[in-house]
């Protein structure tokens, strides 16, 4: 074969002769999208290796409105088909920062977290159904729109954030929402940081939720030019539902905000602008995490946020940009170049102390890896993938998983 070959199957019998073939010449295969997040990932890649890239595979095959379900190929673009659902009334709420650039099978494979995971959940509840290949080339279909097609071992839920090791997903069957009947975005710039994550803390603790609440610091700028904001840490956001609810929603918001905050908040309430907002901003973190030196996933309670960063700043470390879902407590901290820190490791010391120290959890590979555990996934790679054909299924001597460059960006 060609060196790294990017070949576009036009349906799942051709894609099922692609893997067959890959299996057969013991080839690496790895999806197209993770060049468009990871230009580093081709340096990593077999010199004969195939790039598979399923945007043929992009159709819209049902559209159930009674039981608020869609049976969809793949391939489509993730932001293409949240547009598509939404003109037909529906919502899919699980957009992420790769949304615009990957399609919504990746996304599922990769099970990257959604700006609005804390009101709408993971793609766990909206996964009804899906069909794969395995890379022995096994067609395997799953579930369905009705709840009695759903039983059995949980072969779906396996699938989803196993990052193309142990099959491509080629169709899926979708849960919908109703599309809210309105939406506003409320942007609020802080002095500093420490407000700025006390502010959305209160805000979750009194029980409302925005369909999205980011906090993000001064180091990722510009975020959009869909409206000027001043370089300071921001809270973002949305408030989604009906009309009549919205007002008191946005009260409450105010109400909290305005004990940490002395400046206005900047409210889009143009749906389209909405939309737009989001698809720059998801660029300007895809931007951010490709140029970064370090980069650091964590977890922890909603009562410890500020608190982590009282002991980053004891230790002197400086605050790194960082993204942080404030609903559900999650983020990132990432070591950009302003920073100036001459030992990117010393600063991935320090960061990973101060969260383990307030009973917070470092999201990574290694945060998975046991002897037990290890043994189970090379089971599961025997059974999925024998030969070793997916990239990421790649053991070392001892079995364990080794983290590749492009799991050091999405962990």
């Amino acid at each position: 074969m060609e060196e790294n070959q990017i070949i576009a199957p036009a349906d799942i019998a051709s894609l099922q002769a692609i893997i067959k073939k890959a299996n057969e010449e013991n080839t690496n295969i790895i999806l197209k999208d993770n060049l468009s997040l990871n230009k580093h990932i081709l340096s990593q890649i077999r010199s004969n290796a195939i790039i598979l890239d399923l945007s043929n595979m992009n159709g819209l095959l049902e559209l159930d409105r009674e039981n608020l379900t869609v049976s969809i190929e793949a391939g489509i673009n993730f932001h293409h088909f949240q547009n598509l659902i939404a003109k037909e009334g529906f919502l899919f709420p699980l957009d992420n920062y790769t949304s615009a650039f990957t399609t919504l099978g990746y996304n599922v494979l990769h099970g990257f977290p959604a700006f609005s995971k804390g009101k709408y959940g993971s793609f766990r509840e909206y996964v009804l159904g899906l069909e794969a290949v395995t890379y022995d080339g096994t067609i395997v279909s799953l579930g369905g729109k009705n709840i009695k097609n759903v039983s059995g071992l949980d072969i779906i839920g396996l699938l989803q954030g196993s990052k193309e090791r142990l099959a491509i997903i080629t169709k899926l069957v979708l849960r919908l929402l109703p599309l809210p009947e309105t939406k506003v975005l409320v942007i609020t710039p802080f002095d500093n940081l420490q407000s700025a994550i006390e502010a959305t803390t209160n805000l979750t603790l009194s029980g409302s939720i925005p369909a999205k609440l980011q906090v993000v610091s001064e180091h990722i700028y510009p975020i959009s030019e869909v409206v000027e904001l001043p370089n300071q840490p921001l809270v973002i956001a949305e408030f989604d539902g009906f009309k009549a609810s919205l007002p008191e929603q946005l009260e409450k918001y105010k109400e909290i905000v305005k004990n940490y905050c002395k400046a206005n908040s900047i409210i889009i309430s143009s749906s389209e602008d909405i939309n737009q907002f989001w698809l720059e901003f998801s660029a300007v973190i895809c931007k951010t995490l490709l140029t970064a030196s370090s980069k650091v996933n964590f977890s922890c309670n909603v009562t410890e946020l500020q608190q982590l960063l009282v002991q980053l700043e004891k230790r002197n470390t400086p605050f790194p940009a960082c993204l942080i879902n404030g609903t559900t407590a999650t983020g990132m901290f990432i070591s950009t170049e302003n920073l100036n820190y001459q030992d990117p490791q010393e600063w991935l010391v320090e960061v990973t102390t101060a969260i383990n120290s307030n009973g917070g959890v470092i999201l990574n590979n290694d945060s998975f890896i046991s002897p037990g555990l290890n043994a189970i996934y090379e089971r599961l790679l025997n059974l999925f993938d024998p030969n070793k054909v997916s990239f990421f299924a790649k053991p070392n001597e001892g079995g364990a998983y080794i983290e590749s460059e492009s799991d050091k960006l999405y962990a």
